[in-house]
């Protein structure tokens, strides 16, 4: 069984956009989902991560994603008055599914 959230799944989300309240920087969300993308990607292709990293590196010159990193990828919060970010609460959501998918690639559990 594959886990429930897939690359594809990942390119597609679309946040939603605040103005106020708890809101992170739309750019550091985005490159953090296309890293993401890209390691589901690795999986899905049934390629070993850490192979392709030494082939190509993720944007910023980082190795592919891994569920640890993500887990402990921190965002800055946009204090900004009215500018515009996306949701903490659903992109925090979002990712802890990215993570667990992430892991169960890792893990090697039954697809």
């Amino acid at each position: 069984m594959a886990p429930s959230i897939t690359s594809r799944d990942v390119q597609l989300k679309d946040f939603r956009r605040v103005r106020t309240g708890s809101r992170y920087v739309i750019e550091d969300v985005d490159a953090t989902m296309e890293r993401a993308a890209h390691a589901l990607r690795a999986w899905e292709g049934r390629g070993a991560p850490t192979l392709m990293a030494s082939m190509s590196t993720a944007p910023g010159g980082k190795d592919i994603l891994t569920a640890d990193r993500l887990l402990n990828t921190l965002f800055d919060d946009l204090w900004m008055p009215f500018r515009t970010g996306y949701s903490q609460e659903e992109v925090d959501e979002y990712l802890d599914e990215v993570t667990e998918a992430l892991k169960d690639w890792e893990s090697g559990a039954p697809r």
